[in-house]
């Protein structure tokens, strides 16, 4: 998860159980936090040069990425005794 403290602009990254930090910037200001991919910068890079090339945002080409992996994705079937 991740979030940005409104008033300083620190960005917060916990583990996808909490949906809320806290920043001590002024006396305690509260963040909200959404999920979040991080990539390493080289996949970023590779991925910003194809959204530039469609004319699209980053966050598009992962959206579509992430469409296809899951449709062509099978749940392995459990063998039955």
């Amino acid at each position: 998860m991740i979030g940005t403290c409104p008033r300083c602009g620190k960005e917060f990254v916990r583990p996808a159980e909490c949906d809320v930090a806290a920043c001590d910037c002024e006396s305690s200001v509260e963040v909200p936090l959404k999920p979040a991919l991080i990539f390493p910068r080289s996949i970023y890079n590779r991925l910003q040069r194809a959204a530039d090339e469609a004319g699209v945002t980053v966050e598009r080409i992962v959206e579509e990425i992430l469409k296809v992996g899951f449709k062509n994705y099978e749940v392995p079937q459990s063998k039955s005794k």
